[in-house]
């Protein structure tokens, strides 16, 4: 414990002495400040907040990153090629206890910086949105919207029948949309995927229905939320479209009923004012597309149609919770950069921890190809030489998808646990995600990073 402890105040030491770090401390709290000056929000209260903390926390989120990732690997391997390490490995300190010192250090720095980041935007926030400088109808929305936090409930999923698959597949078939060599497994997900993207589809006069668990009466000041996301057939981003939208109980007269124009693309919400339900009831929603100027189909994301948003929870507590998940990560990258820099020389290490870094950024586009492949695999249509390259590309995109695949498994709980959007958004990031985030990032992770780097250090040349 004392070598770790020495390890620990060396390194610290060293951290506070870098020029490197110096520049990305500054950096990050500029950031803070000026970044919200250059950017335009939308007018509103919500709009603010994006700017202040999705925004200028993501921008340091990256400068924490990219800077952690530049000063780990020198804290073995630069230690290495100055021969300082040696030195101390021939007294009885073990690798691991090196190991541990200079990460707790370089999580302390990281901590440290993105504490005092989060408190100037959360100061910056507050300062900005006094009541003395907004209009009535903000200060209703900063109480209503802001500074409350919400549960973001999906609705219950309808479960698919066989024949419903079997039947989709069989079309598809006869279509010529799917060829009849695609193995049964990829079918399967395919028609799956198509049903479920049908039953969001909402013709001109028509009508979606979602519902959603027992749900408990909010208060008058915290009223529901409803975040709506679609898609329109006109093709326009700035294009409104108007749907009448009602809530209530399953076959009860509907205790709120709104005729609303919404635009497409961009994910909106509506206020739900307070129904007078005596205990937990189940709700239904109801959509119908009512657009005459101009009629066009609408088309609901299918992950992130629509969410109920319920009231639980205040928002500085929310922020604090966001600034765990945030420290996780930055976390493991101070594991990635340390056991990079304890299997390579330092330019490889820095560019394999950037490597890594690149990985968690397009962890979205990886899920992605996992899900719908490479290539267009070409149906033959009777022509033998395009039946023989369509079983090669589709023999391929078989493999690349496997391998993205397993890419996406280990990053899909980083993107999962993704803070900033929820908490500018105003979705409650729960305490069960928060100790997911230490069990999967610094239980898992970062125990993983440190077993790698005990085991394989013994076989590096010590020069």
């Amino acid at each position: 414990m004392r070598s770790i402890a020495a390890i620990f105040q060396l390194t610290l030491r060293s951290l506070l002495r870098s020029r490197f770090l110096l520049c990305v401390t500054v950096l990050a709290l500029s950031v803070v400040i000026l970044l919200p000056l250059t950017i335009e929000d939308d007018g509103t209260v919500s709009g603010r907040v994006q700017v202040l903390v999705r925004y200028t926390l993501g921008a340091v989120t990256f400068l924490l990153s990219v800077g952690t990732l530049g000063t780990g690997p020198g804290l073995v391997a630069g230690e290495l090629e100055s021969r300082r390490l040696q030195q101390v490995l021939v007294k009885p300190v073990r690798f691991g206890q090196v190991w541990l010192g200079k990460w707790l250090a370089l999580v302390t720095v990281n901590a440290l910086i993105l504490g005092g980041a989060v408190l100037l935007a959360h100061g910056l926030m507050r300062w900005t949105l006094r009541e003395s400088r907004l209009t009535a109808g903000q200060i209703e929305e900063l109480h209503s919207k802001v500074n409350v936090t919400r549960v973001a409930l999906a609705p219950e999923d309808v479960l698919l029948s066989e024949s419903e698959i079997t039947a989709n597949i069989d079309g598809m078939i006869r279509s010529g949309t799917l060829h009849s060599d695609v193995p049964e497994s990829a079918a399967r997900m395919t028609a799956a995927q198509r049903i479920r993207f049908e039953r969001n589809v909402v013709p001109p006069g028509g009508t979606k229905r979602w519902s959603f668990p027992a749900v408990r009466p909010a208060p008058a000041d915290r009223p529901f939320l409803l975040r709506v996301q679609f898609l329109s057939s006109a093709n326009e981003e700035t294009r409104e479209m108007e749907g009448e939208w009602t809530v209530g109980e399953p076959g009860r007269d509907p205790a709120f009923r709104s005729r609303v124009r919404l635009r497409a693309f961009l994910p909106q919400e509506l206020v739900i004012p307070t129904m007078n339900f005596p205990a937990a009831v189940p709700l239904e929603v109801t959509f119908r597309n009512v657009e005459a100027a101009a009629p066009a189909t609408v088309l609901f994301h299918v992950d992130r149609g629509v969410r109920l948003l319920v009231p639980a929870g205040s928002y500085g507590m929310n922020l604090f919770r966001a600034y765990g998940l945030i420290l996780f990560k930055l976390a493991l990258l101070a594991a990635v950069g340390i056991t990079m820099g304890s299997l390579f020389y330092t330019p490889v290490a820095v560019f394999t921890g950037f490597f890594v870094l690149v990985l968690f950024g397009f962890s979205g586009y990886i899920g992605w190809v996992a899900e719908t492949g490479v290539f267009y695999v070409p149906h033959d249509h009777g022509a033998p030489e395009i039946a023989v390259s369509g079983k090669i590309v589709q023999a391929l995109d078989l493999a690349l998808k496997s391998a993205y695949r397993g890419v996406d498994r280990m990053l899909a709980p980083l993107r999962d646990l993704e803070p900033m959007e929820r908490v500018a958004g105003g979705e409650r990031i729960l305490w069960r995600d928060v100790g997911r985030g230490l069990g999967i990032m610094v239980g898992v992770g970062c125990s993983l990073m440190a077993a790698l780097a005990i085991g394989v250090f013994r076989r590096r040349e010590m020069g």
